[in-house]
């Protein structure tokens, strides 16, 4: 195959007459069981093309799709890696790569797809690497679909070790001056990773979806990953996890940093691109300090609105009078927002040459951004914040619109925002525990406050780590706060969007859990059950071995603790139940108490109504029998 472009797709009868698939068809030869399917493949249209969705973390929106080939339903080449390995064997590897590629490119351009969404495809390494590679074909045929080159991201697949980058390098190269980006595939998992993302620099790294399962329960994975992303980031490359199919895999990633997310708990790859994600992410969690901020408290209703009839003449007379004024949203008399004009690039348009002549006489919905940030009103400003952060966008825009109820409700500023994340921030470090970095008390406080003034029914947990003072003293303080650092970290790992979790001080943690008992429950079960095979590594061996240690306790006496274990009293307060604080901290105390009498990882739950909260007024709930008859549940597990 030579280097120069073969005839290119211009629909998908033509891409089956190109001088590659013709070569093909003569290299397969009858000497496999597979060869007439194979041979099939390339007599036309017999290969399936699937878009799976890869989705912005921080946005929560689809930002592309990644094209996967599939051979005939009803052929032994069905499945990616049959099919690839047969046209191995019959010499078509590369051949096929390009044949899957143009099908991707013909099939993604007849669908109606956001110009700001691009199409991901995979380019295996071997075929760049190679003698044979085609240089050309792929931007041949996006130019023949109208499509543009900076709508593509090039992914750099391994399925054998290549021996001479040269040849990947030149061909990489030659890929972005035409305007791809290009992506990483499978860190982690193929044989020269690091070193060609040394070479390439790629635009985006893709993790294997190795280091992503199970990653809530292997530290070793979480430690991998986190270092692949930090190191993605410092070399300016965006960072694709793949392969997420459950919620606790994308909490975990999404707390990592990573950028983007691909996976089954998203979307399964579909003939159709998709343009939300199937995955609706639950209402984020709120911080003391930010929950009550919301976009709602970012309106500015001081901005003129222009109607979306309006003509640009009429729009360009108002913007020059309105000096002070740099955007203006476009609303309807429905009150619904359809875009925004945006004053710099508005009169930039209107200023170049024939640019008035040629415009004036149009709607202003021709020439406004028709996708300018909206968010309602209840939107947490962490959420905003996140959104804001793409680059392109927050080079060129600097306000978004606010909604209520689906309804134009004002504008909000770039600059407001920053001002209060600012300040967010420097209270939250200013009262949080300086050993966990979780909420502190003051945090801790305010967010039970804005439970209690709304009326809300949920659910406190209060641990206490038992056995701690002996271990402290016995191994050393050091340890020790690696055990509080690591119970922090648990409780952040299991840590739901809307759950809340901080530190008292000490070995005293609590958290505070969106509705009722079951859920904390569920909550506190889990919690044992990752806590008590995890806390035995801060263990030597031969303690590990006899179950505890030998220290001293606060008489002086030389005694036997068990391993550390965790005493946890659950308080599930219906809603308007409990009206002040210090009721609840005395039940929380008292709940704790409780908890400590059964012998290691137990707990108590009580939940509390009006009419129990009127009796702890007059006596504590936990005396004698009175906790029976009142407690839900006192358990113990092991």
């Amino acid at each position: 195959m030579n280097q120069h472009v073969a005839n290119a797709c211009v629909g998908q009868g033509e891409i089956y007459d190109s001088d590659f698939v013709e070569q093909a068809r003569k290299k397969i030869t009858l000497d496999h069981d597979f060869a007439q399917d194979l041979y099939d493949i390339f007599q036309g249209d017999r290969l399936t093309t699937l878009y799976q969705p890869i989705v912005d973390i921080g946005r929560r929106e689809t930002v592309g799709w990644e094209s996967l080939t599939r051979g005939p339903v009803d052929s032994s080449l069905h499945r990616p890696l049959d099919l690839f390995f047969a046209a191995e064997k019959a010499d078509v590897l590369f051949e096929l790569d390009a044949l899957a590629r143009l099908q991707a490119i013909e099939t993604f351009s007849r669908q109606r797809i956001d110009d700001k969404c691009k199409l991901f495809i995979n380019v295996m390494v071997g075929a760049l690497a190679s003698d044979d590679h085609i240089m050309g074909l792929t931007s041949q045929c996006l130019s023949s679909m109208g499509l543009s080159p900076d709508r593509v991201v090039i992914e750099l697949s391994e399925l054998h070790p290549v021996a001479d980058d040269r040849n990947l390098v030149k061909a990489v190269e030659h890929y972005r001056a035409q305007g791809f980006s290009v992506a990483l595939d499978d860190v982690g998992a193929g044989y020269n990773g690091l070193r060609i993302w040394a070479q390439v620099q790629p635009d985006l790294v893709k993790i294997d979806r190795y280091f992503v399962s199970e990653i809530n329960s292997i530290p070793e994975k979480r430690r991998f990953m986190e270092s692949m992303i930090n190191l993605a980031h410092s070399f300016g490359a965006k960072v694709v996890v793949e392969g997420v199919e459950t919620e606790d895999e994308l909490r975990i990633i999404e707390q990592m940093g990573a950028d983007l997310v691909q996976g089954y708990l998203l979307g399964r790859p579909a003939p159709r691109p998709r343009c939300k994600p199937e995955y609706v992410w639950p209402q984020e969690a709120l911080t003391s300090f930010s929950s009550s901020h919301t976009a709602g408290g970012l309106i500015s209703s001081d901005y003129l609105t222009l109607p979306p009839s309006m003509r640009v003449d009429e729009a360009m007379e108002v913007v020059l009078k309105q000096a002070e004024q740099d955007f203006y949203p476009v609303v309807n008399e429905a009150g619904k927002v359809e875009g925004m004009i945006w004053r710099r690039e508005f009169m930039q348009k209107l200023l170049q040459r024939y640019g008035y002549e040629l415009n004036y006489r149009k709607p202003i919905t021709e020439l406004m951004d028709a996708q300018p940030v909206v968010v309602d009103e209840v939107t947490p400003i962490e959420t905003l914040s996140r959104m804001l952060t793409d680059d392109a966008m927050r080079e060129q825009r600097d306000a978004f619109i606010v909604t209520r109820k689906g309804c134009y409700a004002g504008v909000g500023t770039f600059v407001e925002l920053l001002r209060v994340m600012t300040d967010l921030k420097v209270k939250s470090a200013q009262y949080a525990n300086p050993l966990s970095g979780l909420p502190g008390n003051v945090p801790i406080q305010a967010e039970i406050q804005r439970r209690l003034e709304k009326g809300e029914a949920f659910s406190v947990l209060y641990i206490d780590l038992d056995h701690f003072k002996p271990f402290n003293d016995y191994y050393s303080y050091e340890d020790g706060d690696r055990v509080i650092r690591f119970l922090g970290h648990l409780l952040t790992d299991l840590k739901g969007p809307k759950d809340f979790v901080g530190h008292i001080g000490g070995d005293d943690f609590v958290v505070i859990l969106p509705e009722g008992e079951l859920n904390a429950v569920q909550w506190t079960r889990k919690l044992i059950a990752r806590f008590a095979p995890e806390i035995t590594r801060f263990y030597k061996p031969e303690d590990q071995a006899r179950g505890g240690i030998e220290a001293v306790d606060r008489e002086g006496a030389l005694r036997f603790f068990p391993l550390m274990s965790l005493s946890i009293g659950i308080i599930v307060v219906d809603g308007g139940a409990v009206t002040h604080q210090q009721m609840l901290a005395s039940l929380m105390t008292q709940a704790k108490k409780r908890a400590k009498a059964e012998s290691g990882n137990g707990y108590a739950c009580l939940h509390v109504n009006r009419a129990m909260a009127d009796q702890q007024l007059k006596e504590p709930l936990f005396q004698g029998e009175g906790y029976a008859a009142r407690s839900t549940e006192s358990n113990r597990q092991g």
